[in-house]
């Protein structure tokens, strides 16, 4: 009876060891993965803000070198300059000493004049960097530094630097976090003044007609003062003969579905029945549209 007991004890006895050794394993396992996720997350941290303070100081000596111009140059690149200026710090710069690099997956940078700014271009930069560096208060302040007026993100493809930002006014992560993919192209756009921000400005309107002629929006169609003839019917004239006479109008659709020749200045009576009418303009198809709300 003793020697059972001791046996059915000594097997419960490594049972437990056993049960101890794979949570002990469980617990190393999970501390080993969670350092490494730590070391990793604080290997991005440290680049992000590396890249952040290069950025800073990168467009502030690139406003520093060219204080006394007119502007930054055309769609000059100014990288090697800046290089050589001493503005970019020695661990951005490549081996070959004339291009900088950055730490997110090996891609360049680029500082290109943008007229009376410049854009300095991150390629194949990954998401995580791409979502913590692109970001814009309402001062035009960022991580990147001060007087940013945009940004342009694209998938992978270069991004045209002449045509503005793809995204103005204050930015967060989440209005990019859609465009922000690994290996994306980042633009971050400067003003050459660092106090500069991005003002909206309204696009004017895209039709207005002439001041004489009404408006209804019922029938999407102006009364126009005057004549009107489809483009063809008559060949351009700087007068017109005709029985109307002062306070004539004309129903005109918008949009025209034909080009138009308007007469609408009243000049004189001529005989007993014609009166003329001077030319005033040539409107293409589809060129007259409804009345923008903008319009004066």
């Amino acid at each position: 009876m003793s020697i059972t007991f001791n046996l059915v004890f000594a097997a419960r006895r490594r049972a437990i060891s056993l049960i101890e050794g794979v949570l002990y394993l469980v617990i190393a396992l999970a501390v080993i993965v969670g350092g490494i996720v730590f070391f990793q997350q604080s290997q991005l941290s440290n680049a992000v803000t590396d890249t952040a303070r290069a950025a800073v100081g990168i467009s502030s000596q690139a406003r520093a070198l060219y204080q006394n111009q007119t502007g930054f140059g055309d769609n000059e690149d100014l990288t090697l300059a800046m290089i050589r200026a001493g503005a970019v710090p020695s661990n951005f710069i490549d081996n070959t000493g004339d291009a900088i690099a950055h730490p997110f997956g090996g891609g360049g940078v680029t500082i290109t004049g943008n007229g009376k700014g410049f854009v300095i271009a991150y390629d194949d930069i990954s998401q995580a960097a791409c979502l913590r560096l692109a970001s814009i208060d309402d001062a035009g302040v960022g991580p990147m530094g001060t007087g940013i007026v945009g940004l342009t993100i694209a998938e992978s493809e270069a991004i045209d630097t002449t045509q503005p930002p793809a995204i103005t006014g204050t930015v967060r992560a989440e209005a990019v976090s859609a465009s922000c993919t690994d290996g994306a192209v980042m633009a971050v756009y400067y003003a050459q003044n660092p106090g500069a921000k991005f003002v909206e400005v309204e696009a004017p309107p895209e039709w207005c007609p002439p001041n004489d002629w009404v408006w209804d929006e019922g029938s999407s169609t102006y009364q126009v003062p005057g004549i009107t003839y489809r483009h063809g019917t008559f060949n351009h004239g700087s007068q017109r003969f005709i029985r109307n006479g002062p306070g004539s109008t004309v129903t005109v659709a918008a949009p025209n579905n034909a080009g138009l020749d308007h007469w609408g200045v009243y000049q004189f009576p001529w005989g007993s029945r014609d009166h003329v009418w001077g030319w005033s303009n040539h409107y293409e198809q589809f060129e007259i549209q409804p009345k923008d709300p903008r319009c004066g």
